[in-house]
């Protein structure tokens, strides 16, 4: 996350179980080997990353790193995923979660 100006040191707040809040507005969402970071105005919000969870594990992917920056009308997507010993960085812009589908071809 240092691309947005962000720091090694963060101040947390643990909500519960699954979600952290770092810094007052950055939520981190933890699923088991999947965390998703959310930079917006509702950082208790955990609709947008139980989307993206639901989507990786409909894929089969069972580990990795989201970052969502919500913009006015749209999202930056930015996937860190484990293939093999390396990282694949994978970034979309989409106007809603529900438009991700479309840039992944359907698993066979």
């Amino acid at each position: 996350m240092s691309s947005y100006g962000l720091k090694a040191q963060y101040a947390r707040k643990q909500v519960n179980e699954e979600l952290s809040i770092l810094n007052d507005n950055i939520s981190e969402y933890n699923n088991g080997n999947l965390l998703v970071y959310e930079i917006s105005k509702d950082v208790e919000n955990v609709d947008n990353s139980n989307k993206i969870v639901e989507f990786l594990k409909s894929k089969n992917v069972n580990s990795g790193k989201v970052l969502i920056v919500n913009l006015e009308g749209r999202m930056n997507l930015e996937f860190y995923l484990p293939i093999g010993n390396q990282t694949a960085e994978i970034l979309f812009t989409v106007e809603d979660l529900d438009g991700l589908a479309r840039f992944v071809s359907q698993s066979p």
